[in-house]
C-alpha cells in the first residue's frame, strides 16, 4: 500500500503506543535540539525516522524498509551503481540543506577555524548558526528515503520531465535531467513536496522562483493532502510545537 498516496487510518492503540515511544525519545534525547549544535541534525534525522516508522516505506520509491535496511525487491528499484547504500535507509530533508543556508554568513565565508584552517558550509553552520540548525532541523521537511537516490537527487531543484523516461530507477517512477539540474518524483509526493517547499519558503524567508512557485502552487492544488499527510504534520509538530499550515489549513484556504 503507498501510504503517501492514500488513505490511511491509525488505530487508538497505535496512535497511544506512538505518543509514548515519542515522548520518550523526546525526553531523553532530544531535550533542546537547537542547543546541541554538534549532533542536533542526527536528533532530528532520528525523530524523523521514528515520525516515518509506522509506515516504513521510502518517500520516493514507496519501498519497505526494516531497521534502516530497506527491500528492494518491494518496490522494484533498479540499482544504480551503489548496490550497499541503496540498501541503506537515509533522511533526506527535502529542500536541500544547501538552499536553505545559501545566504548565511557561515555557509558563504569561512567563519569557523581549527588549528590548521578556516572553513565555510554545513559543518561551519551547524556549530555556530542557531538559524541554519532550525532550518536543518525542521522535521516537516525530512523524510525517508533509499541512500543511493539520496546521493543521486544532490540538491537538484524539483519539475516536470515529461522528455525523461519513468524507468531509470525500475519500477520507482523518480526522473532524473542530470544536464539540468533536475527531478521528477512520482505523482502521489508532489503534493506533499510543494507544501513543503510553501513551508520552508514561508517560514524562513526563502526565495522560490516563480517557476517554483507555478509549480508548487499547482502541485499543492492538483493533489491535495493524505490522511498520513495530515498524521505526519501532527506528529511533527508535537515535537516542534508548530505545524506546517500549508497542511493543516488545506480546505479553508
Amino acid at each position: 500500500m503507498d501510504v503517501y498516496g492514500s488513505n490511511v487510518k491509525s488505530s487508538n492503540i497505535t496512535n497511544i503506543i506512538f505518543i509514548f515511544l515519542l515522548f520518550s525519545v523526546f525526553l531523553i534525547s532530544h531535550a533542546n535540539i537547537i542547543n546541541d549544535n554538534l549532533i542536533g541534525i542526527q536528533k532530528a534525522n532520528n525523530l524523523a525516522q521514528l515520525i516515518h516508522a509506522k509506515h516504513s516505506s521510502t518517500f520516493y520509491c514507496n519501498c519497505i524498509y526494516n531497521n534502516k535496511i530497506v527491500d528492494l525487491k518491494s518496490c522494484g528499484y533498479k540499482i544504480q551503481k551503489n548496490q550497499k547504500r541503496a540498501k541503506k535507509l537515509e533522511c533526506e530533508h527535502i529542500v536541500p540543506v544547501s538552499v536553505l543556508a545559501k545566504n548565511l554568513p557561515c555557509w558563504t565565508r569561512p567563519l569557523c577555524c581549527n588549528n590548521k584552517s578556516c572553513y565555510k558550509g554545513r559543518t561551519c553552520c551547524q556549530k555556530i548558526d542557531p538559524i541554519f540548525l532550525k532550518m536543518a532541523t525542521d522535521l516537516h521537511n525530512i523524510v525517508p528515503i533509499i541512500g543511493e537516490l539520496n546521493g543521486i537527487r544532490s540538491n537538484y531543484g524539483f519539475s516536470e520531465l515529461p522528455h525523461i523516461k519513468p524507468n531509470q530507477f525500475g519500477c520507482c517512477h523518480f526522473k532524473i535531467d542530470r544536464k539540468n539540474k533536475k527531478v521528477e518524483p512520482r505523482s502521489a509526493v508532489k503534493g506533499i513536496i510543494a507544501r513543503t517547499y510553501l513551508y520552508m519558503a514561508n517560514s524562513y524567508q526563502i526565495t522560490l522562483s516563480q517557476e517554483e512557485q507555478k509549480l508548487f502552487l499547482k502541485w499543492n492544488k492538483q493533489y491535495p493532502p493524505t490522511t498520513w499527510e495530515l498524521n505526519w504534520n501532527k506528529r511533527a509538530a508535537k515535537i516542534q510545537h508548530n505545524d506546517n499550515f500549508y497542511i493543516s489549513k488545506y480546505y479553508n484556504q
